[in-house]
């Protein structure tokens, strides 16, 4: 009968291990949930109450999709910002997310649907012609340097993809990409 314990009881440490990953993982999201109610509400309290004052720092994070990368700034709030109600500073910002709101300090934050400054980013220019682009300016790519491939030296799958944009990290993943992709 002791042999017979001993073999059970890896499957009883596993299944004790998951049961308290599940309660932890629980309190932790109400705990999650809890904070974010939390925020609202003083969200919501400082769109009827508060005004930015002078020296207001403003800090924008840029969430980028396709790479996962976030970059953040931080800013003097503009001075024709200064003594704005919430509603006035997003309109202001009309395409971002205001995260905290206070008279001294305002987050806020937005999704980009293109790769973040790290990368170099592959795609046709109107000719036609492939190209890398950077993302210099937080939310716009701009022409880094023409390479040597047109489009129609790819297959179908492979311009979808570069329609939609490829990014890398270097120019030297770049061309073995594209050198393992012509012609295919």
């Amino acid at each position: 009968m002791k042999e017979n314990g001993k073999k059970y009881m890896p499957w009883l440490l596993v299944m004790c291990a998951l049961l308290i990953g599940g309660i932890t993982l629980g309190i932790s999201t109400l705990g999650q949930e809890k904070a974010g109610a939390a925020r609202g509400e003083m969200l919501d309290a400082a769109k009827d109450q508060v005004v930015t004052e002078e020296n207001c720092v403003l800090v924008q994070t840029f969430r980028f999709v396709p790479c996962a990368h976030q970059v953040t700034r931080r800013l003097t709030l503009p001075s024709e910002l200064v003594g704005a109600d919430f509603d006035s500073v997003l309109a202001h910002y009309e395409n971002w997310q205001v995260d905290t709101f206070s008279a001294e300090y305002i987050s806020m934050s937005r999704d980009e649907n293109i790769y973040c400054p790290m990368h170099l980013v592959l795609m046709p220019d109107e000719a036609g012609k492939v190209c890398m682009f950077r993302n210099v300016y937080g939310d716009g790519l701009a022409f880094e340097k023409e390479t040597d491939y047109a489009m129609d030296a790819f297959d179908e799958d492979t311009q979808a993809q570069l329609f939609s944009g490829v990014g890398f990290e270097n120019e030297e993943d770049v061309e073995r990409w594209l050198r393992s992709r012509a012609g295919a």
